[in-house]
């Protein structure tokens, strides 16, 4: 999945997204970090940031940032933790890459 970073969101702010029924899925990194994404529930994803002297017209090549699993999804009837989130408040976001913006 080609992603664009959105930044960091603080437990509130995920919080909100919670009430306001949106999709999100927290992951687990190869790295051993925790990232939030936006509109997935996919069980495993490897992630990519677009090429950015490619665009618009080669969306589809992206350079690799990870490999995750997800270990929490909004739509489960679970407690969303902050564990390994950075220094408990805060968890780095990132969105489904969107070509309509360039």
């Amino acid at each position: 999945m080609i992603v664009q970073q959105i930044g960091y969101l603080k437990f509130s702010q995920v919080q909100n997204l919670l009430q306001n029924g949106d999709l999100f899925s927290v992951y687990k990194t190869n790295k051993n970090t925790y990232i939030l994404i936006l509109n997935t529930i996919d069980e495993s994803l490897e992630l990519y940031r677009p090429k950015q002297d490619r665009l618009p017209w080669k969306a589809v090549n992206g350079k690799k940032i990870t490999k995750c699993k997800r270990v929490y999804s909004s739509n489960e009837n679970i407690k969303i933790t902050k564990l390994g989130w950075n220094n408990n408040e805060q968890i780095l976001a990132y969105k489904e890459f969107d070509i309509l913006q360039y």
